[in-house]
């Protein structure tokens, strides 16, 4: 409420200030008077053409004179031109209007003196949280018709104090539109040192001294104008302009800075917490996360305040204030540490471009910090909230270039961004049956900046909100989805790597699409979010010189799995696009009722050369194509088909198996122990004899329920899975068939023979356990090992839980069946009887 109350009272003292800093009076004497020669209308114009530019700045009268001439060409125009508005800072600034005249059908109409002039306060970075306290000065105009000429001029006098009379300006010689005539002109002593650059062979100025006066000035033609192409970078300027500065070199603007500046000798004291910091990069991070989070982003910059930034005192005790503030706040509690650290001015915008700039205070807009920690710069934008990471972890946006308020500082410093955001999703779609409905999980993992942004997003929003927008993001692929549990952010990792994490959780009631009743069906694959981050504005004219802005750098990973209801026929593909600034790869991969599509998508650079856009949407055009990914089914034309493969392999099993059991049975019949006492199956053997007896049975079903084994589609999807290891993998299935069909038939034979206690028991069933537990073993081991497919953790888990409960039965029965006297004792019988022959 106070800080509302304060704004109001910001804005009205403004208002009333402002009320006698506007007049009606006549031109300056110093101006030089342009006339109107040029009417030429061109072909190139909307609504409007400005016949004439008149630019004139005087630096020790500290006066800016305008003066425009605007041909109204039609509606458009009237629409356009109809009211006049000056933008000024009342603190320090005036208005002077000296003429607003309509030329019409060869009659100048006066419209100054009955102009009404209205002064209001826009605050056009208001949604920022910055006001600077300008007014706008509006002159709504009447009358004003289609092939009237509008001329107007007015000043605008006071410099801001702050410059301590440095000057810095661009005089255009070149717009986005045509010009008739173009009159730039400015006037300082001519013993004041002014520096200027001309830009893309822009005219050198004419150069008159006199009565200690410089006076520099150009009158050129306007209608060799620029056209931008489509979607070039903000700092992209290839108009002709002449800059002037002051500042003989970034020393002098640093020298300049310095003063405003400056922090206070005695420390400021922060409110201690329960928090237990015990290194010196935890009271940094401390310190940086404090101002970011705890002083809010809010900023009066009318004025002085524009550059000079409030005492870090009063911007912790008021818990507010702007770039500027938040700096030299956070330089203040580094410093007090011990932390070397400075105030760095950045220009958002331009960013590296800085650099080809004549050096002024006007080239930047933003300002940041830079601290020296063992040894190490790194550079922290204490404007940005929520953020993540530790010192190396901490996301900087790329600003390239910076000036550091440091004594003694002669030039930029190289701003280097921090490592490029990283997005990865999985997704994985469990189906219940054909046609029916399916639960569908999706984690995604943010680092970087996007971790900071979703940290934000978490931040600021209520879960009613953050579900309804992902559920709603999700239902242009899935009409029927729907939420089965709340969206989860994780964010544990937030001093570290700056790692968050978040799950959603819901139920496809409608994913497959039935083509118009037929037995046809399929649902779709598609990364949604990656669509969002290769939405780059698309150009027709293509045949460009001009370069074209991507976006900042980011790497995107996305896998969906599918889980199927059964085996199915999956093509496996692998496809790469690649050029000068960015790799795609799409990997599908399939294998029985399992199948992954992965995209891998990264962005290397920022912008392209206008002659590689061609090929740049060519090649997009390739990876949207690759983007769809449809699973269908047709049935009964599709379904299970009996493999003659599987069956060669398991009758060449049973046939092999049944041999070599009917050899053993009466071939391997070892002598009895002697003085075996001829015991039933009793005591600790019951337990072998009762799993014994179960597994052919166990083994049976499961060989049964195990369609894969003889289904077709399982060896097309091993031998295609496109893997470097396909033909491990059919190796590996084929192997394992058969040894289940001949286990199926030892444990047959070992039943038989264990209820007919024969000798050859404990040298068979320590075979069988012992069999048991290596084939599982190098079964499992082979398949994580020796194949390029992935398991979860609960699979893997699985295969490991049954290979050590094989491995504790082997230890277990193994030196029990070859130690026990109960086993030498039982087991007793052979084929045929033994004749024992004794001496006499």
């Amino acid at each position: 409420m106070r800080l509302f109350l304060f704004i109001a009272i910001f804005t009205i003292t403004s208002q009333l200030n402002a009320a006698d800093r506007i007049e009606k009076k006549s031109q300056p004497n110093w101006v030089n008077p342009i006339e109107l020669t040029d009417f030429k209308i061109t072909e190139d114009n909307v609504g409007y053409q400005y016949l004439l530019i008149d630019l004139q700045e005087h630096l020790i009268k500290q006066q800016l004179f305008r003066h425009y001439a605007v041909k109204i060409l039609n509606s458009e125009g009237v629409q356009s031109m109809s009211d006049i508005s000056v933008s000024y800072d009342p603190s320090y600034q005036k208005i002077e209007f000296h003429e607003i005249i309509i030329r019409r059908d060869g009659q100048k109409i006066e419209k100054l003196k009955n102009a009404v002039i209205q002064n209001i306060q826009r605050e056009t970075n208001m949604e920022r949280s910055l006001y600077d306290g300008s007014q706008t000065a509006i002159i709504n105009l009447s009358d004003i018709r289609e092939g009237d000429i509008l001329e107007y001029s007015f000043s605008i006098i006071g410099f801001n104090p702050v410059n301590k009379g440095n000057y810095s300006t661009d005089f255009y010689q070149q717009y986005s539109s045509p010009v008739n005539r173009i009159y730039n002109r400015l006037i300082d002593n001519v013993n004041h040192r002014l520096n200027y650059k001309e830009y893309q062979s822009a005219d050198k100025p004419i150069i008159i001294k006199k009565n200690n006066l410089i006076d520099y000035s150009w009158d050129l033609s306007g209608l060799d104008y620029t056209l931008y192409d489509n979607n070039v970078p903000i700092w992209y300027d290839i108009q002709k302009k002449v800059s002037f500065s002051s500042f003989n070199s970034w020393n002098d603007v640093v020298n300049w800075a310095l003063p405003l500046y400056k922090t206070e000798n005695t420390s400021i004291l922060i409110k201690n917490t329960d928090e237990v910091i015990t290194t010196k990069e935890s009271k940094i991070i401390k310190a940086i996360r404090m101002v970011q989070d705890d002083i809010r982003y809010l900023g009066f910059e009318s004025g002085i305040g524009a550059y000079q930034p409030n005492t870090p005192k009063k911007v912790l005790d008021q818990r507010y204030g702007d770039c500027k503030d938040k700096s030299l706040l956070l330089v203040k509690l580094l410093r007090d540490q011990g932390i070397e650290a400075f105030p760095v001015l950045v220009n958002t915008s331009y960013k590296g471009e800085v650099s080809n700039q004549l050096p002024s205070n006007t080239a930047f807009d933003h300002c940041i910090v830079n601290l020296n920690y063992e040894g190490i710069q790194y550079f922290i934008d204490p404007t940005i909230s929520n953020q993540g990471g530790n010192l190396k972890h901490l996301f900087t946006p790329n600003y390239k270039k910076g000036l550091r308020i440091k004594e003694g500082e002669t030039s930029l410093v190289d701003i280097k961004g921090a490592n490029i955001s990283e997005t990865e999703i999985s997704e994985t779609i469990t189906i219940d049956s054909i046609g029916g409905s399916a639960l569908f999980l999706v984690k995604s993992t943010f680092k970087g900046g996007k971790a900071d942004s979703m940290r934000s997003y978490f931040n600021s929003n209520s879960k009613e909100i953050i579900q309804r927008e992902f559920s709603d993001f999700y239902s242009s692929l899935y009409s029927g989805i729907q939420p089965t549990d709340a969206v989860r952010f994780t964010d544990v990792n937030r001093d570290k790597e700056n790692i968050v994490t978040v799950e959603e959780y819901y139920k496809l009631n409608k994913l497959w699409i039935v083509e118009d009743e037929s037995a046809y069906q399929y649902f779709e694959v598609y990364p949604l979010v990656l669509e969002s981050h290769l939405n780059y504005p698309q150009v027709v004219n293509t045949d460009r010189k001009m370069p074209y802005y991507l976006g900042n750098p980011f790497s995107f990973k996305q896998i969906t799995t599918v889980n199927l209801p059964e085996n199915w026929n999956i093509e496996s593909t692998n496809i790469s696009v690649e050029g000068g600034a960015f790799k795609y790869k799409n990997i599908i991969k399939g294998y029985g009722s399992s199948l992954t599509v992965e995209h891998d998508y990264s962005l290397s650079q920022e912008l392209i050369k206008g002659e590689d856009l061609a090929e740049f949407q060519k090649k997009h055009e390739e990876i949207q194509n690759e983007l769809n990914y449809y699973i269908s089914y047709n049935s009964p034309s599709e379904g299970f088909k009996f493999s003659w493969i599987s069956f060669i392999l398991i009758l060449s099993a049973l046939i092999f198996g049944v041999f070599f059991a009917i050899k053993i049975y009466n071939k391997y019949n070892p002598d009895p122990n002697p003085g075996a006492l001829d015991l039933k199956i009793n005591g600790w053997l019951v337990l072998p004899a009762i799993g014994l007896t179960l597994t052919p049975f166990r083994l049976l079903y499961d060989l049964i329920t195990e369609s894969s084994y003889y289904d077709q589609a399982s060896w097309y999807n091993f031998y295609h899975s496109g893997l470097e290891t396909s033909n491990t993998l059919v190796a590996i299935f084929g192997l394992e068939i058969i040894y289940n069909y001949l286990f199926l038939v030892y444990s047959v034979l070992l039943v038989i023979l264990f209820y007919q206690r024969k000798t050859n028991v404990p040298r068979l069933i320590s075979i069988f356990y012992a069999t048991n537990f290596v084939f599982q073993l190098i079964d499992t081991v082979a398949y994580q090992f020796l194949t390029d497919l992935t398991f979860s953790t609960e699979e893997l888990t699985a295969s490991y839980t049954e290979v050590f409960k094989a491995l504790i039965g082997a230890c277990i029965w193994i030196p029990y069946f070859n130690i026990s006297q109960r086993v030498k004792d039982t087991f007793c019988k052979t084929l045929h009887r033994k004749k024992i022959y004794t001496d006499i």
